[in-house]
């Protein structure tokens, strides 16, 4: 964007100078002059030096609009403040101000002038309901080009109004405003492109100063004449003059305004924007939202330049600065802005948000841009329920490879996710992508800024690492179906193994309670590890009796499920494997199932093991007797 620079070598226009060639009480008589004037001021500059013209145009319209403001401040009003019944001319003008067409002089400073009478008229009265002529007001702001102070007289209006007032206002007059006000982004060019696309930019110029000339003119003509009637107390004809005065000034002005917006810098006013429809009922919200959203995709879809993506990244960005919408809205309106957008083309519109300082070159995945802007937009109480929605959206329609570049790629760019999202993630991945889910969980034990995790108790980042009793099933996965050894999932897990516990550390057991979602993680734990077929029994029971050590240095007591794990390692898995089960086990294990299960099942398990142990024991006799060919020993 080309910025406003000041060049020396073409000195700004002094203000007597504008006094003196805009001053003429005949126009005609010296239009060659002038004609002469502009071109050796203005235009010849253009065709030499584009920055320091432009900054000359812009401020010699500051300065006529200096001229103009001083001489209705001055000539005019001065004039009636003089009339002796001075309250009654102060409210008939400020009515007849109300009451004007607007269609009749389609200038931003007539608007702003109404409104500033209004605010100054109504602030005696405090209404709270919204009157016909600021709905007016807004229908002839519709009309205007988008710019900057379009859209902050546009903000005050509505802000000024309680939200139930603004929902009387025509739903088409708001899809106005906010259309211009979205496709103001796309027009997004420089002074020098402009220049060099319109060779009429001379003319428009030399028209808008030819224009301002004679409006100063016709106003020191006015202001002659008011000064001629004034003691003749004709209140009437000076309230009509005034207003006659008043229209040429603002139909000039549109001259200048007009070439001024399109030279002016352009700026993003999405913030703006966002305030203006936060100001409006939730209902006509939404509509707006979704006639704008499918009247900009048609937009977007028929025009695939640089400017539509600015217009849909600048729409996206709004979308999300609004805390209405709730969260399926809330990705409803991406997701439909999305879809409209070849995926070639994703990375250079949603990954540019200037406003909260993205990725530019555009190499990482479409959401990051919305979780930076959720996070740069929202509440922190917010964050979390967003954010996992977007997670949970995903996973419900198995968009693997986009969760695999929000996860592998955020931490490079340095965003802190919430605890509980990368819980989810990991744990959600395993039915989808077992591999996924896997280095998702190893990078996240290293993502920046160093092993912190926002969760939603501790929003600023707390120094827990990712709570492994959360992902059940990932923790499950790893033991059944990597080839992972166990010693390395208890270290992933953090948890120290039994058997190296000092003697005073594991005859203390500990006085706080094992929350529920670990207590639950090591029962699954000891059955997954029971019924591993990878593992040997005699590797599952002592995993398995890890798990029963730890419940226990923890006071929990053993229940039915860590009862049939123990069983099932340490009986189950030896008698599926034709091995003797030994006495001393059984004598471990058969208190516990009775605890647990009652006095019955352990009799009954009783039974099976010393069936077992007898029927072993015939065989192994038998196949030594068979094995004995010699018939040795004792006569059978």
């Amino acid at each position: 964007m080309l910025q406003r620079t000041h060049v020396p070598a073409y000195p700004v226009i002094s203000f007597d100078t504008l006094k003196e060639f805009a001053s003429f009480s005949k126009v005609t008589q010296f239009a060659t002059r002038n004609i002469d004037y502009i071109n050796q001021k203005l235009v010849i500059p253009l065709e030499t030096n584009t920055a320091g013209a432009i900054e000359l145009f812009l401020k010699t319209s500051r300065k006529l609009k200096k001229i103009l403001n001083a001489t209705i401040k001055q000539n005019i009003l001065r004039e009636i403040f003089n009339i002796k019944d001075l309250q009654t001319a102060k409210e008939q003008l400020g009515n007849k101000r109300l009451e004007y067409n607007f269609a009749e002089a389609p200038c931003f400073t007539h608007y702003q002038e109404v409104w500033d009478s209004y605010t100054a008229f109504s602030t005696k009265k405090s209404s709270s309901t919204i009157p016909t002529t600021v709905i007016q007001l807004l229908e002839a702001l519709s009309g205007l080009s988008s710019t900057s102070k379009v859209q902050n007289l546009a903000l005050s209006i509505v802000k000024a109004f309680p939200r139930c007032e603004n929902g009387k206002v025509s739903l088409k007059i708001y899809r106005s405003l906010v259309m211009s006000w979205a496709l103001s982004w796309s027009e997004n060019i420089t002074v020098a492109n402009f220049l060099s696309k319109d060779p009429f930019i001379n003319s428009k110029i030399e028209k808008s100063l030819s224009d301002a000339e004679e409006m100063v003119t016709r106003v020191e003509q006015m202001g002659s004449k008011l000064r001629a009637i004034v003691g003749m107390d004709s209140r009437c004809d000076i309230l009509g003059l005034v207003l006659e005065t008043k229209t040429g000034i603002f139909s000039s002005l549109k001259a200048i305004e007009s070439v001024e917006n399109i030279i002016s810098p352009f700026k993003i006013s999405t913030q703006s924007l966002a305030k203006f429809l936060t100001n409006l009922p939730r209902k006509t919200q939404k509509a707006i939202l979704e006639d704008c959203s499918q009247e900009l995709c048609k937009i977007i879809e028929k025009n695939e330049s640089m400017n539509m993506m600015n217009l849909k990244r600048n729409w996206l960005y709004v979308i999300s600065q609004l805390p209405a919408l709730n969260h399926a809205e809330f990705l409803v309106f991406w997701n439909n802005m999305d879809s409209y957008e070849k995926s070639e083309n994703n990375a250079l519109v949603r990954n540019t948000l200037e406003t909260t300082k993205l990725d530019t070159e555009g190499v990482y995945g479409s959401w990051i841009s919305l979780i930076y802007a959720i996070y740069h937009s929202d509440r922190k109480e917010v964050h979390f329920n967003k954010i996992g929605t977007i997670f949970r959206t995903l996973c419900a329609r198995q968009e693997i490879e986009s969760i695999k570049y929000i996860m592998l790629n955020i931490s490079k760019i340095n965003p802190r996710l919430p605890a509980e999202v990368v819980e989810f993630v990991v744990e959600a991945m395993i039915d989808l992508d077992p591999q996924t889910a896997w280095n998702i969980a190893m990078i996240s034990r290293i993502m920046k800024p160093g092993r912190k995790y926002r969760s939603e108790r501790y929003p600023r980042g707390d120094y827990r690492t990712l709570r492994y009793s959360r992902c059940p099933k990932f923790v499950t996965w790893m033991i059944t179906e990597t080839k992972l050894h166990p010693i390395h999932i208890w270290r992933i897990l953090g948890v120290p193994i039994h058997a190296k516990y000092s003697p005073r550390y594991r005859n203390q057991p500990k006085t706080t309670p094992l929350d529920f979602h670990s207590e639950v993680l090591f029962k699954k734990m000891a059955t997954a590890f029971a019924f591993c077929k990878r593992l040997p029994p005699r590797v599952a029971l002592r995993n398995t009796m890890q798990c029963w050590h730890h419940l226990r240095h923890n006071n929990i007591p053993v229940d039915k499920t860590m009862a049939k794990a123990l069983v099932h390692s340490g009986l189950v898995r030896y008698i599926e494997n034709n091995s003797w089960v030994p006495r001393e086990r059984i004598v471990w294990l058969l208190p516990i199932v009775a605890n647990a299960e009652g006095i019955e099942v352990a009799q009954q398990v009783e039974q099976a093991v010393n069936a077992w142990n007898a029927e072993i024991t015939t065989k192994k006799m038998k196949i030594k007797r068979e094995l004995n060919v010699l018939r040795t020993g004792i006569i059978d």
